[in-house]
């Protein structure tokens, strides 16, 4: 075979490598949908979101490669964070988990204006939280998860991730409005509704893979 030939038989080999790779994840995304779909019409529980989350969160964000479940970010205290994700840099970021009908919003206004529900403001507080600790006993908490969990990471300025609620909450322009101000006010923490969490893994259907 000719230098010719062998070049585009090897590019043909990698063009059907990619469609088999990209069918393979099309199947295994679509169970992930499927199933994903199935738990927010039932009452699942936070534990079970948790459980279902956490080993799906890769395909969210591919930067992430280790999952701490029941993460003890205070350390001397027992309340834990639902679980931290490491990414391939090795640095901790921290998730919360809350129901799919935990309220995004409060349901009047003060002076017009939309604030955090009583739900989202006691994860909002609790995130806070374990972002301070984590930051205040940074090197304490990164020697216990290396002897705890094995797994060597580095707690240099973590963020936090609350998933809760859903876009249809946020039925009219003045609450999508508020909605955005109060999101982008927050620092170091981000606000994920179930939505917009299946519109990531959906919009994971097809991708294309470029060499």
């Amino acid at each position: 075979m000719n230098l010719k030939s062998k070049y585009k038989s090897e590019i043909y080999k990698r063009k059907l490598f990619s469609k088999t790779k990209i069918r393979i994840d099309d199947i295994a995304i679509s169970e992930i949908i499927k199933k994903f779909e199935q738990l927010l019409k039932e009452d699942t529980s936070e534990s079970k979101w948790g459980n279902f989350l956490k080993r799906n969160l890769y395909l969210i964000d591919s930067k992430y490669v280790h999952a701490l479940p029941e993460l003890n970010v205070v350390l001397a205290n027992t309340r834990k964070a639902d679980f931290g994700l490491v990414d391939s840099n090795g640095y901790l970021d921290i998730f919360e988990i809350k129901k799919p009908n935990t309220r995004v919003l409060s349901a009047r206004t003060d002076r017009g204006n939309y604030y955090w529900s009583k739900g989202a403001t006691k994860a909002i507080v609790q995130a806070e939280k374990y972002l301070y600790h984590a930051e205040r006993k940074a090197t304490l908490l990164a020697e216990d998860i290396d002897a705890q969990r094995r797994r060597k990471v580095q707690v240099i300025k973590p963020r936090a991730f609350i998933i809760l609620g859903n876009t249809k909450e946020l039925d009219e322009s003045n609450k999508q409005q508020d909605f955005r101000i109060l999101r982008m006010s927050l620092k170091n923490i981000e606000i994920v509704l179930y939505d917009e969490l299946l519109d990531r893994i959906k919009n994971q259907k097809g991708k294309i893979y470029v060499e």
